[in-house]
């Protein structure tokens, strides 16, 4: 029988939560262990102290224990229920985790958002909620926002909107949204991936200004038909869009419908990338 490191040394699991909070793009579960008993003769095996202090960091560093975490995510399930109830959509949460971030490599913090998926009818979208300003951030718009990128885009690159799709992959960095530091005086350094400000009244706008802001990055996957690319498209400069690219892709197959979602266009890009020409926004 192979034993772990930790069961050398007398450690065995005692409980093991599986329901893990996100880290950015880690899963991490909670580990609840206990030291045995030596059986030949009774008594607890003794540890140098500077073992057991190593044990006790990394068992801290690994179980990601933060105060306050529970209470964090009750007020953010509680400022997404006021959200739906607002906005008089019927929609519930189904998964969420208080936001963690790991200023130093022996230190978790905590910041003011919660994340997580809430179900409306048969979609689920994931969202993002700052519980001390009461910011809500969701994907529910992403396709709309793709609609938007790809008019200014088409316009620049010559092809016919109206043959065209587009996913545009958003990042949100935090001098965009003015949330930079939390309650408790940290400083956040947390981003935001593929999710929009519910508070977006005018989209056609928005995508203007996040193609020109400085701390926002789009970069657009746009699938067209009947739209040969343009060779001298890699020429083209985008001296206003500040970071971000554009991916062309080509669909030859006329009796095909033009994927309609951000899986649909990603597994076509993934699948077919001998007919999609990448154009960075250089200055």
């Amino acid at each position: 029988m192979h034993l772990q490191p930790y069961e050398k040394v007398g450690f065995r699991e005692r409980q093991t939560d599986h329901t893990p909070f996100v880290y950015k793009d880690e899963q991490w579960e909670r580990c609840n262990m206990i030291i045995r008993k030596n059986h030949r003769n009774g008594y607890i095996r003794r540890l140098p102290v500077c073992m057991v202090m190593i044990m006790l960091s990394v068992s801290l560093l690994l179980t990601g224990c933060v105060s306050g975490e529970g209470e964090q995510k009750k007020a953010g399930r509680n400022l997404m229920d006021a959200y739906f109830k607002n906005a008089g959509i019927k929609a519930s949460v189904e998964t969420i985790y208080a936001d963690v971030t790991r200023p130093a490599a022996d230190r978790l913090e905590m910041s003011d958002y919660v994340k997580g998926t809430y179900r409306l009818g048969k979609e689920s979208y994931e969202f993002w909620a700052n519980v001390e300003t009461g910011s809500i951030y969701t994907s529910e718009r992403l396709m709309e926002f793709g609609e938007s990128i790809l008019k200014l885009q088409a316009n620049r690159l010559g092809l016919d909107a109206a043959h065209c799709t587009c996913y545009a992959a958003v990042t949100i960095e935090p001098e965009f949204t003015g949330e930079m530091g939390n309650s408790r005086g940290q400083t956040d350094t947390v981003t935001l991936n593929d999710v929009l400000p519910v508070s977006i009244t005018d989209m056609d706008a928005f995508a203007k200004e996040a193609l020109e802001s400085e701390y926002v990055s789009v970069r657009s996957f746009i699938v067209c038909r009947n739209n040969p690319l343009n060779s001298d498209a890699e020429e083209l400069s985008f001296p206003e869009w500040k970071n971000g690219q554009i991916t062309i892709c080509e669909m030859s197959d006329q009796s095909t419908e033009l994927p309609t979602d951000k899986y649909e266009i990603l597994h076509f890009w993934s699948e077919h990338r001998d007919v999609c020409m990448d154009l960075k926004f250089e200055e």
